[in-house]
Parts: C-alpha cells; sequence; structure tokens
C-alpha cells in the first residue's frame, strides 16, 4: 500500500522501505545528520528516488555504490555526502489517533 508523505502532494512507500532497512531508526539517522544544505523530506525520497530508477534501468541490484540496495542501506549517508541534511517540518509523520478517554 502507498502512503503519502503528511503536509505534501506525494505518495510513496519509499519511505517504510528505508525504515525497514534501518531497522525502525530513521528518525534517529535524520536527526543525528550534520547541519549541510537543508532539504525536505519529500525532496531527498523524490532524490533517491530517481536514483533507484536509474540504477533499475541499468539493473544493478547490488549493495556497491550507485547499486539499488546501496541506495536503500546508505540512503542518509549517501544524502549527506551530497551535501543535504533532512530538515523536518513536523508534518511528515502522521499521528495515531487517540482515544477521547485514557486510562
Amino acid at each position: 500500500m502507498e502512503k503519502t508523505i503528511a503536509g505534501r502532494n506525494f505518495v510513496s512507500n519509499i519511505p517504510d522501505v528505508l525504515d525497514t532497512r534501518y531497522r525502525g531508526t530513521l528518525l534517529a539517522k535524520i536527526l543525528a545528520m550534520p547541519t549541510k544544505n537543508a532539504i525536505p523530506f519529500d525532496h531527498a525520497i523524490r532524490m533517491v528516488s530517481a536514483k533507484l530508477g536509474e540504477a533499475f534501468n541499468a539493473k544493478q541490484f547490488g549493495y556497491e555504490p550507485g547499486h539499488y540496495n546501496w541506495y536503500l542501506s546508505y540512503f542518509i549517508e549517501w544524502l549527506s555526502d551530497e551535501g543535504y541534511h533532512i530538515e523536518l517540518s513536523g508534518d511528515e509523520f502522521e499521528s495515531y489517533a487517540l482515544p477521547d478517554k485514557v486510562a
């Protein structure tokens, strides 16, 4: 199922795949990125999506730099090496509905 990045006109399942690759630490890794040129989360996803498409079309699915699985496994590191950091606005993540009564 595709997910919407909240607050953006953008639908992608890549954030879920990245979070799985980072074993649930994607948000912590984003917050720990060194300050460089700030870009929004959806822009970073679009950038990696283009790289994934290039690697897919070239049939490069391995874990070597520039290959499909490498981009998924080293997304944060690649983005930082490119001179960027992700600046979160707070609306990238859907909030959970809470019941009216909390016991």
